[in-house]
């Protein structure tokens, strides 16, 4: 019979008695629970969990337990677990993992917004994780936070029996707790059943971008004697491999940043659908004592390598970064004199020229061509990706007036429109042509633009594609599939710039890490040609925007790092 040590709370018994389910079904094994008192479960002043004292309060009476053999595993959170292990004891086992994420609870009445965070901005939300009001402040430092305490179903029902001033609007809660303890049915105690006849009560599962949740948070660790030859191999027998990878990266982190009293750290790693890539979410508090930044950071990063991963990340928290960024030739001037203003530190960043752009001169029989087409059709959608295009166009044409009336478009066309994926080329369009109306992709991809186009996909519009000669051509190639007019006018070519030797040298010998940001695709190519990214493992690859990501996938490569939009100011503002 082995003996299961565990709290007495609601959740810590659901989850004992699911560990010796699992135990019966895996190793065939029986068990019993003994049941511990730890010194976390006498105190109700609010105490911040992140820390590894706090989380000595939920554990080192189990332990002791085990290492007095009164017995024989223990099953902990293992968020709960200070990343130094106790002599004597290891953790044998990580059998499962539920619902990692974060919830926030409310009631409806409550309720002003279908979104994160649901509640009203006077609102007050109940919570004693420092990283869960450190995270509060950050994505919305409207909402007010108070301690609360006792176990799951305590603090629900202090929300919901709030009233007047001292009302609760909602609490946060991990998921795992909420799933465990609905199944058993001990999740809203029978006194409260009346009051939520009336009252509905709303669960929102948070996604990491809003809240990152705690290291390893939903994860089951079983703990045992070292050399303990009965009873080890029965939890490898319990073991999930796929946990272990990901709460390994997640729990590298933590131990990597431990030190301070209170630590305002989240960190959710997953393995990316069915691949060979793992991402991970960070968020790190200005609250903690060592961040570099001196301010809340959250980050999403990825990697082939879990463990390399985790390095990285963990790296950057703790380091400034040395960046070379690749860029087009005259935006790298003008980048280079603005980065003082963005950054205390411009010792760390190199900007080197890596393309250039030179315009294209429209051919005669190209624009008579153009202009027949444009007097059959009553729509015209011009689509245009790059600032590069809408600075040559403005310098050609003076503004959109000018340059529709060379293209042959006149009041006759019912419907003009421009169409792009970024907000940044939105933003130059609208100094081109102020006013037009501005087509535009939900996620930022030529694939969402695209989505967009073909509902105006018919033989009453044209597509004028003002744009690279050598650039992408996988919209427009989508597009011909319809019965639309496609009119391809070349506005610029681009070229590779060679790079330095001396640079490329210095890059690959340096011995501290490099970050290499590729502006464009073209660039992506040049730095490929150029030998600097033979040797991936000492370079973290950034990318500016998704469709250099989506080159650098294509070439075999991972980005650590991509930019959210082609902003070169505010991605290198946000890593720093």
């Amino acid at each position: 019979m082995i003996r299961i040590a565990t709290r007495g709370s609601h959740l810590a018994l659901a989850q004992a008695r699911a560990v010796q389910t699992m135990l019966k079904t895996k190793a065939g094994a029986e068990s019993e629970l003994i049941i511990v008192k730890t010194r976390g479960d006498q105190i109700q002043a609010p105490l911040h969990l992140s820390s590894d004292e706090a989380k000595g309060f939920f554990t080192k009476e189990i332990e002791e337990a085990l290492l007095a053999h009164q017995a024989d595993i223990a099953v902990h959170s293992y968020k709960d677990l200070p990343t130094s292990g106790a002599d004597g004891l290891l953790i044998a086992a990580l059998p499962e993992r539920i619902a990692p994420r974060d919830t926030m609870v409310f009631l409806k009445k409550h309720q002003v917004k279908d979104s994160f965070p649901w509640i009203g901005e006077d609102g007050y939300v109940g919570t004693s994780s420092l990283r869960r009001v450190s995270q509060l402040n950050y994505r919305a430092s409207h909402l007010k936070t108070c301690d609360i305490r006792g176990n799951v179903p305590t603090r629900i029902r202090k929300m919901v029996t709030s009233e007047g001033s001292d009302t609760i609007h909602s609490i946060i809660l991990s998921g795992a707790g909420i799933e465990r303890l609905q199944a058993t049915g001990e999740l809203i105690e029978d006194g409260l059943l009346p009051i939520l006849e009336k009252e509905e009560i709303l669960f929102e599962a948070l996604r990491p971008e809003h809240m990152v949740p705690a290291p390893a948070q939903g994860t089951l660790a079983l703990q045992c004697r070292e050399g303990d030859s009965e009873i080890i191999p029965v939890l490898e027998k319990l073991n999930d491999p796929e946990i272990t990878l990901v709460s390994r990266i997640e729990r590298s982190v933590l131990a990597g940043l431990e030190g301070g009293c209170n630590l305002p750290l989240g960190v959710f790693a997953h393995r990316i659908a069915g691949g060979q890539v793992f991402g991970v979410h960070v968020y790190l508090g200005e609250e903690f004592e060592t961040n570099r930044r001196h301010r809340s950071h959250y980050a999403y990063r990825e990697d082939t390598d879990p463990d390399r991963l985790a390095g990285r990340v963990l790296e950057e928290l703790l380091q400034p970064p040395t960046i070379y960024i690749f860029g087009k030739d005259d935006r790298m001037v003008e980048l280079e004199s603005r980065i003082p203003a963005i950054l205390p530190d411009t010792e760390s960043i190199r900007t080197v020229p890596a393309i250039r752009v030179m315009p294209e001169e429209w051919k005669k029989a190209e624009m008579e061509a153009a202009r027949n087409t444009l007097s059959g059709v009553k729509r015209v959608i011009l689509c245009l990706f790059s600032n590069s295009a809408v600075d040559i166009l403005r310098q050609r044409f003076g503004d959109g007036e000018s340059l529709k009336k060379e293209l042959g478009i006149t009041e006759k066309h019912l419907d003009v429109r421009w169409a792009t994926t970024g907000e940044n080329t939105a933003r130059a369009i609208q100094t081109l042509d102020r006013g037009e109306d501005i087509l535009m992709s939900e996620d930022g991809t030529s694939a969402g633009l695209a989505l967009e186009l073909q509902s105006l996909n018919n033989q009453d519009t044209a597509f004028i594609f003002l744009v690279s000669r050598n650039g992408r051509k996988e919209l427009i190639e989508e597009l011909r599939s319809g019965p639309a007019s496609i009119i391809e006018l070349p506005v610029y070519r681009s070229e590779s710039v060679p790079l330095d030797p001396a640079l490329i040298d210095e890059i690959k010998n340096s011995d501290e890490s490099c970050y290499i940001l590729a502006g464009s695709p073209l660039c992506l190519r040049n730095l490929q040609d150029s030998g600097i990214l033979d040797e991936p493992l000492g370079i973290r690859l950034l990318c500016l925007g998704r469709t250099t990501c989506e080159t650098a996938k294509e070439l075999g490569l991972h980005p650590y790092a991509v930019a959210s939009s082609p902003d070169y100011e505010q991605f290198l503002s946000e890593f720093f």
